[in-house]
C-alpha cells in the first residue's frame, strides 16, 4: 500500500512531537456527527488543477481561483460539501534518479458526508484530467501517519535552495501551503521506513527550515485512513453521493 501511495504522490504531493489532529488538516478540528447513519468528517486531498493553475501565484486563494475554476463552486454546492479552505500551493515528490520534481497543486481542505466529499474529489479528478487524486481523513485508528509543520512566519524566505534541501528530506514527497501565518508542511508516511523513523526525517526536515531562518513551531503528527481515487473509479465514487434531502 504505502509503494502505491509513494508513486502516487508524484501526481499530488509536508511537520516539537505532538498529536493534534485537528493541525495536522490545517484547520479546525473535525465535526464528526451521525445524520441518518451517515457521517459527517473533515479530509484533505491531494489534488491539482492541472495547467489551469500552473502560472498561478502560490497562495492564490479562494476569491480568485473560484473565477478560475468555477467547478470549485458547481462541485461543492451539487454535493452539499463545505470547502473549509482552498489555495494554490506546491506539493513536490523524489523522482527515481534522486532529482526532485514539484507542480502547483491546490492545498484543500473539505466537510461533509464522507461519501460526497469523496465524490468530490472524483468528481475534480475527472473534471480537470487528473490520473489520481488522495483523500486522507485523519482518525485514531488511521493506518497512516501524517506531519505538520506550521510556518508562522510565512514562506517569503522559502528559496529554491532551501526547497531543495527540504524536498531531499522528505522522500515520501510532500505538499507546502502558502497562506501567510496559516502557511504550513504537509506529509503523509508513504515510505517503507517505520513510523518512529518517518518522525526522525520529519524533524531532520524541521532543522533544515529552521537552519534557514523559516520560523517554525511543533512539529504535528496525527493518523489517518487514506483514499485513493483514480481514473478507474472516478465514477464509482462519483456514483456513491448522497443527493437530495440527506446530503
Amino acid at each position: 500500500m504505502r509503494a502505491r501511495a509513494r508513486m502516487l504522490l508524484v501526481l499530488v504531493f509536508v511537520l516539537g512531537l505532538t498529536a493534534v489532529p485537528s493541525a495536522a488538516l490545517g484547520a479546525a478540528p473535525p465535526r464528526v456527527s451521525s445524520r441518518q447513519g451517515l457521517t459527517i468528517v473533515t479530509m484533505r486531498l491531494g489534488i491539482s488543477a492541472g495547467d489551469a493553475i500552473q502560472t498561478v501565484e502560490r497562495g492564490t486563494d479562494r476569491r480568485a481561483l473560484e473565477r478560475i475554476l468555477p467547478e470549485l463552486t458547481l462541485a461543492s454546492g451539487e454535493l452539499g460539501v463545505r470547502i473549509d479552505s482552498v489555495s494554490v500551493g506546491r506539493g513536490f515528490w523524489s523522482e527515481g534518479n534522486g532529482e526532485v520534481g514539484s507542480e502547483n497543486d491546490l492545498d484543500m481542505v473539505v466537510t461533509g458526508l464522507r461519501e460526497n466529499i469523496l465524490a468530490l474529489g472524483a468528481t475534480l479528478g475527472q473534471r480537470w484530467g487528473q490520473s489520481s487524486v488522495l483523500a486522507w481523513e485523519l482518525t485514531i485508528e488511521g493506518e497512516m501517519a501524517t506531519a505538520t509543520l506550521p510556518l508562522p512566519g510565512g514562506t517569503a524566505p522559502l528559496n529554491e535552495a532551501v526547497f531543495e534541501a527540504l524536498a531531499k528530506e522528505l522522500t515520501d514527497g510532500g505538499h507546502i501551503k502558502y497562506a501567510g501565518p496559516e502557511s504550513l508542511v504537509f506529509v503523509a508516511h508513504t515510505g517503507d521506513d517505520s513510523d518512529d523513523q518517518f518522525r526522525v526525517r520529519m524533524a531532520q526536515a524541521k532543522g533544515v527550515l529552521d537552519g534557514a531562518g523559516i520560523a517554525t513551531t511543533a512539529l504535528v503528527f496525527g493518523q489517518a485512513e487514506m483514499t485513493v481515487l483514480n481514473k478507474e473509479n472516478y465514477q464509482q465514487y462519483i456514483d456513491g453521493a448522497v443527493r437530495g434531502k440527506a446530503a
